[in-house]
């Protein structure tokens, strides 16, 4: 861009800038309780600096700070100390607030800062105790180098810190003076370890699945729940992987060979869930049922009031990532596009940013651009001068509850009992106070149902009678989870930086161990480039008969893992296979009879990955090339699969004798099945989708599952013979978060009415009359009834004139400060929070703007940001964030690419010094 159109692209924005900080303060004025106190001075207080000359303490030599008009820095160095003293630094101008609520977070303090309202999620987390496990790996597996960086950054954080008040710091720092005395403390190495726990708890796996599978036995049968967990459709959905198998006698992987079939050393394959029995734990005496539905329903709840800083669990939270190898580029070069599904957050979870040294040797080895964490070091997706890499998450089944029979000593194992490992936790409070807890371990875990009140139930059906402290009489819950073993996930995060070649990045990816990630890789070197994968992650090995489907026994030793995880040699790879691209969206990553370690029984369904494989079919069939914008043309995808699957059979339901609903039905003749925003044909099939649902299988689902407060009379759990005055109904309400709840129309869903729709008299067809339907007993009566009743919810949200309803009117994203900006005073919500956006897209799309069904139309996750690299051009590149580079309210950049993100567009992303002084709109020099 021109230097002038720069500068007055930047004085457009400081002009607009100004006028949101004084609309600001004059609402603030104007407005009630805190208002008096505050000024221009308070809002602009914590703008950083970005232009001139500023002095950190410790840099060897100065450091360029280059930001564009975006505010996305470039820093160069001179060392690689210096080079993260200064990405600590700029971290913590943009993003300190963000960085210190994330700490306290991992810490299970946010207590300290947001009062009692946290004091349970703080317990729960201080009983999983992410932070002393990430001071365990800081203090004994770490290497030397990685030590020294993350000391290098938290002294950069501290330099910025070093006498500033939090109202210097950031504007929520001010708010949040008026309700304690809250002090920012100095950050740690430890402190960005933590953050790594975070990462692997969203990205955990089945844990979500695993508890509603046992809930689910309070009303269904064991055939109605495997109806409900279909087995993963190898022959519709192709695996990352086509082939390969571990070769027996080197004991190693081999991409190239055929495999023959499962050698069977782990649990079977996907889809079998009946094999731990019908009491909702294998071996689970008959007396614990209910005192065990009773621990996991208060498990699930707890689950909810931890922070998701990824997004819902369980709900189909993934990513997309993608690589082309040059054969079938325009550029020759291979062409590789990633855009990770998370929680909608404000600022996003993503920072862009490129780390150079201005001469890569021995002292300063770092030449990487892409998404960082604030608060933590290094680049995590991205590129550097030789290789570029892709995440999505791998959803290896990595944590297992356990039914632990305890007693006020210990708890039973092989028929002994043994010892409680005890630790104290003690939970300050701010406004005054504090709160001890008793955390107890087992050799499977912390019991993590010692804190849920409901909990005490317990015992009262468990057949042991002698009370144990801390609310678990007789039995209890233990998380294994492998994230809760010290690792070396931060010394992966630097070798991939500075890797050169794919046996570098596989060396790199050995010692990425948690979260489990699918990583997609690209080179330029050679005739077309090269093009890679590799699934890696401490993935535990289960004995036989235990599928990670189901909570297991942990008082039987035959339930443990093994004491080594499936071998980092053993797991999937490939290198520039045939058929010339690789598609990782969390589909399964090889067929499950062809390996022989069982990685999940969960998979995603693979609905985006083969849109995705057959979107590449397309183009290059016929001697067809991909160009950087077909990459982006992809991930903007709105193609929705159940709606290709369900539409011709909504087409010809008779509802002729309905006028209104006729209106909506002919809406969808002729409809493409794409999810545009201004669709109303998108909108209708939505709603009758989510009715379909509800009808089908929702008022089916015990009430843990259901969203809280909606209510139905069901029959009694424990209740058998016919509907009578001595067997009434009973009015149940559901208990979950909405954007949790049940069935929340992820593409597993799919796959359960994709049979069923040949099915007409299935019993899942059946549903009751009510006041004003009458009761279905046929797929066609149920399609009818959803037809109609998604007519009636939208004329009630969009209007009764089909042609004015559209699809992103119902599915709209609100960006939220995830702290002040949900919890906070009303007016301070409206301050920080921005939206909303009418979007496109949808569940299991490409495009995946997720929803979730069972709660509603808005958007509960998203591509949280999208890049396409141009692999050896790399100044070719693009990029976007869901936000913008700064968590200031206020800032210019604060959501200044959150409409281009909204629209699919994505930004030029410079990367050689040329191409980023080209750019520069801003230059800061940190001095020592």
């Amino acid at each position: 861009m021109p230097a002038n159109t720069t500068a007055a692209s930047t004085k457009k924005k400081g002009r607009r800038a100004r006028l949101l900080v004084f609309v600001l303060v004059l609402a603030l004025v104007a407005g009630v309780g805190y208002g008096a106190y505050w000024t221009v001075s308070t809002v602009r207080a914590s703008f950083p600096q970005t232009t001139g000359t500023l002095d950190v303490e410790g840099l060897s030599a100065p450091v360029d700070v280059k930001r564009d008009q975006y505010g996305i820095p470039q820093i160069y160095a001179s060392t690689d100390e210096d080079l993260f003293r200064a990405q600590g630094y700029v971290h913590a101008q943009d993003r300190f607030w963000e960085m210190d609520v994330r700490r306290h977070m991992t810490a299970g303090r946010l207590s300290e800062m947001f009062g009692k309202s946290q004091v349970d999620a703080d317990a729960f987390l201080r009983t999983l105790g992410w932070h002393r496990v990430a001071q365990e790996e800081y203090d004994k597996k770490l290497s030397p180098d990685t030590k020294k960086y993350l000391q290098a950054y938290a002294d950069g954080v501290n330099a910025y810190l070093k006498g500033k008040e939090g109202r210097d710091v950031s504007l929520e720092y001010a708010a949040l003076a008026f309700s304690n005395d809250y002090t920012i403390e100095p950050w740690t190495p430890v402190d960005s370890v933590a953050w790594l726990k975070a990462m692997a708890w969203d990205l955990r796996g089945n844990m979500q699945e695993e508890i509603d599978r046992s809930l689910m036995h309070s009303r269904l049968s064991e055939k109605q729940i495997k109806d409900l967990y279909p087995a993963y459709p190898y022959d519709l959905h192709q695996p990352v992987v086509g082939k390969g198998a571990v070769d027996e006698a080197t004991g190693k992987f081999d991409p190239s060979a055929e495999a023959s079939g499962s050698s069977g050393s782990s649990a079977g394959s996907q889809g079998s869930q009946g094999s731990q029995g019908s009491s909702g734990a294998a071996g689970t005496p008959q007396g614990a049922a209910q005192g065990f539905q009773t621990q996991l329903s208060a498990l699930s709840d707890s689950l909810e009031r931890i922070p998701a800083l990824l997004g819902p669990n369980g709900n189909g939270i993934g990513s997309n990532s993608w690589v082309v190898s040059g054969k079938y580029t325009t550029t020759g070069k291979p062409l590789l596009a990633n855009d990770p599904h998370l929680a909608p957050q404000l600022p996003s979870l993503w920072y862009q940013m490129g780390l150079h040294c201005r001469s890569v040797s021995d002292k300063c080895r770092y030449d990487v651009a892409g998404y960082t964490f604030s608060g933590m070091p290094g680049v995590i997706i991205g590129h550097n001068q030789d290789i570029a890499w892709g995440f999505t998450n791998l959803g290896a089944d990595v944590s297992d509850l356990y039914l632990q029979k305890v007693s006020d000593k210990g708890y039973q194992y092989g028929g002994k009992e043994v010892p409680f490992t005890v630790r104290t936790e003690t939970i300050k409070v701010a406004g005054g106070g504090s709160r001890t807890i008793t955390v107890r371990t087992t050799n499977n875990g912390p019991l993590v149902s010692d804190r849920n009140n409901e909990l005490e139930k317990v015992g009262e059906k468990a057949p042991v009678t002698t009370p144990a402290p801390d609310r678990g009489d007789g039995y209890a819950v233990a998380l294994r989870w492998t994230a809760l073993d010290p690792g070396k996930s931060m010394d992966a995060v630097f070798k991939l930086n500075r890797a050169k070649d794919f046996d570098e990045f596989r060396r790199a990816a050995r010692d990425f161990e948690v979260p489990a990630q699918n990583l997609v890789y690209a080179d330029a070197k050679g005739a077309e480039g090269h093009i890679g994968y590799q699934a890696p992650g401490r993935i535990p090995v289960r004995a036989k008969g235990h599928d990670g489907t189901m909570p297991a026994p942990g008082w039987d030793p035959k339930y443990r893992w093994e004491k080594d995880p499936v071998p980092f040699d053993e797991l999937p790879y490939e290198q520039d296979p045939q058929r010339g691209y690789i598609v990782t969206a969390n589909q399964a990553v090889i067929d499950a009879e062809k390996y022989p370690h069982a990685l999940t029984q969960d998979w995603g369904y693979g609905s985006r990955s083969q849109r995705i494989n057959d979107l590449i079919e397309l183009k290059i069939k016929d001697g067809g090339k991909i160009s950087t914008d077909d990459m982006r043309t992809m991930q903007m995808d709105n193609s929705s699969e159940i709606a290709k699957m369900l539409t011709p059979y909504l087409l010809k339901i008779d509802v002729s004798d309905d006028a209104y609903v006729r209106e909506a039905q002919q809406l969808l003749e002729g409809w493409d099945y794409t999810q545009a925003a201004d669709s109303g044909a998108a909108a209708y099939f939505n709603a009758v989708w989510r009715n379909v649902l509800k009808l089908a299988f929702g008022d089916k689902l015990p009430k843990e599952l259901r969203v809280k407060g909606e209510c139905i009379n069901v029959r009694p759990a424990d209740s058998t013979g016919p509907i009578d005055e001595q067997n009434r109904l009973v009015r149940e309400c559901g208990q979950r978060d909405a954007e949790s709840a049940q069935p929340d129309g992820g593409d597993r869903w799919y796959e359960v009415v994709r049979p069923l729709l040949k099915n007409e008299k299935s019993e899942w067809w059946q549903s009751p009359a009510n006041r004003i339907d009458e009761g279905t007993t046929t797929r066609d009566q149920l399609l009818r009834r959803a037809m109609i009743d998604a007519r009636w919810e939208l004329t009630s949200k969009l209007g009764k004139d089909v042609n004015s309803w559209s699809w992103g009117r119902l599915h709209q994203l609100t960006l939220k400060n995830q702290t002040l900006g949900t919890e906070g005073p009303g007016f301070l919500q409206a301050m920080l929070n921005r939206g909303p956006w009418n979007l496109a897209g949808g569940e299991a799309a490409v495009n995946a703007t997720g929803w979730n069904a069972a709660g509603g139309y808005g958007v509960v996750w998203v591509p949280s940001m999208r890049m396409v690299v141009n692999v050896g051009d790399w100044d070719k590149s693009r990029w976007i964030n869901l936000t913008g580079a700064s968590g200031h309210a206020y800032s210019a950049h604060y959501t200044d690419q959150t409409d281009k993100w909204a629209k699919g567009e994505l930004l030029d992303w410079a990367y050689g010094e040329k191409a980023v002084d080209a750019t520069t709109a801003d230059t800061l020099v940190l001095k020592p």
